[in-house]
């Protein structure tokens, strides 16, 4: 069961058959009435409900669909029914997650206006469905198609999970087969290896201190939670995928210090906001993912990896600055790495009841910064809500400074509280927990 915010098309009135037929399918509907003839008021009523209700799932219908991508539904899905976008309001594309059901027989919305809604947006052919006969989709098969397309997981059930690594295991100079087979492994090593030294540390630990912090609050919970966890654990690495191709360990070869992109735009391509949630591990991987985000290009390097890292943490710091709901958020921008990736841990994870806070830091964050042309800025700042950055190497080189010093940092950064006493790990698997079951961190 989904909380739903039905919006409703031009000279249509609330409790029609597509709201109706979610209520009787067990979903509770918000279906306010908007205006025919003042589209800012439709817009200021449906955001006014938005922010009030917090729904899940936003269905706009023909007028209600324009309605419905002009106000900032944050993480919901939008499901849009034949939605008249080049009539009413600015918005011009949709993020990603969106769902566009339309009929290429409709006489009044032409099919082609979703086709380009997709295109332009640059979502996948799936985010558009034909189906139905006429504007009104009200028949079988279309209320059907909503019905499913309104499907999201329910508080409880847990997300699917992906861990994310930067290139990793290194491979050895001049050599393919490294690996000793054990169970279902070859002789070639995968990503993030269970045969590899940085598998306890760098996948186990987390994954365990997710679960000890989901069992403080709900026992079945935490059982979900570890059977969910099969599924990245396992010797197949379906789940589990490197953001870089692997580099050989010779760290002083000029290869040490190029990092090419491997597959990420097919693996953007398959994610769902709605189902996935992706735990990035190392500064770098945290860096390389938010460049691709809003930067673009096929390699970068080392350096420009770090100075990525400080630019996007000195942005935050600067537009929260600007805010006056920017009270979760350190105004000074944190000077150690290991800070600068707790802040962005914050940034993805922090709860934001009115959209004002983490939401807001976000979307400014994003139009500062998002100069490339592979996403829109409201796809980017859905993604960036469903990442977990957390450390690697970096959280235990305190180098001169006393044992936990990096961690420290991390945890300053990621809690808003420079007296935090918590550990990394704690910080880390409250976070992780809350987050696959759909929760944000308090």
């Amino acid at each position: 069961m989904a909380t739903i915010l039905f919006l409703h098309g031009w000279q249509s009135v609330p409790g029609g058959v597509k709201p109706t037929y979610l209520k009787d399918h067990g979903h509770i509907v918000i279906n306010p009435k908007l205006p025919d003839d003042d589209f800012a008021e439709a817009v200021r009523i449906a955001q006014a409900e938005f922010d009030k209700h917090r729904p899940e799932v936003v269905v706009g219908s023909s007028r209600g669909g324009a309605v419905a991508m002009n106000i900032n539904s944050t993480e919901a899905r939008l499901v849009l029914l034949c939605p008249a976008w080049r009539k009413y309001g600015t918005a011009k594309t949709v993020k990603r997650g969106t769902i566009i059901l339309h009929s290429r027989a409709d006489e009044v919305i032409p099919f082609a206006d979703s086709l380009e809604l997709g295109w332009s947006s640059g979502l996948p052919a799936s985010t558009l469905v034909e189906v139905g006969t006429d504007h009104r989709l009200a028949d079988p098969r279309p209320l059907a198609a909503m019905l499913k397309a309104c499907d999201v997981p329910e508080s409880g059930s847990v997300r699917r999970i992906w861990l994310v690594g930067e290139s990793l295991p290194l491979a050895k100079v001049d050599k393919e087969k490294n690996a000793v087979e054990t169970g279902l492994l070859t002789d070639r090593l995968v990503c993030l290896d269970p045969r590899h030294g940085v598998f306890p540390n760098l996948v186990m630990k987390p994954l365990f201190a997710a679960t000890l912090a989901a069992f403080g609050e709900n026992h079945s919970e935490a059982i979900a939670l570890l059977q969910a966890f099969e599924d990245v654990v396992c010797d197949r690495p379906d789940r589990r995928f490197n953001l870089f191709e692997p580099k050989v360990t010779d760290q002083r070869t000029l290869q040490g210090n190029r990092f090419v992109f491997d597959q990420t735009d097919t693996r953007i391509e398959m994610f769902d906001s709605a189902r996935d949630i992706w735990l990035v591990f190392g500064h770098q991987t945290v860096s390389g993912l938010l460049r691709w985000l809003l930067k673009g290009g096929d390699e970068t390097t080392r350096k420009d990896l770090r100075d990525f890292l400080i630019k996007v943490t000195d942005t935050i710091s600067a537009v929260a600055r600007l805010s006056v709901c920017s009270s979760g958020f350190h105004i000074e921008p944190p000077t150690s790495k290991t800070g600068r990736v707790g802040l962005i841990h914050r940034l993805c994870t922090a709860a934001d009841d009115n959209g004002s806070g983490a939401t807001n830091v976000l979307h400014s964050l994003v139009r500062t910064l998002n100069t490339g042309d592979r996403y829109t800025n409201e796809f980017v700042v859905s993604f960036i809500r469903c990442i977990v950055p957390l450390m690697h190497n970096e959280a235990y080189n305190d180098g001169r400074h006393a044992v936990g010093n990096a961690q420290r940092h991390f945890v300053r950064s990621a809690t808003n509280n420079e007296n935090n006493r918590d550990l990394y790990w704690q910080v880390m698997g409250h976070a992780i927990a809350r987050r696959c079951f759909n929760r944000w961190v308090e």
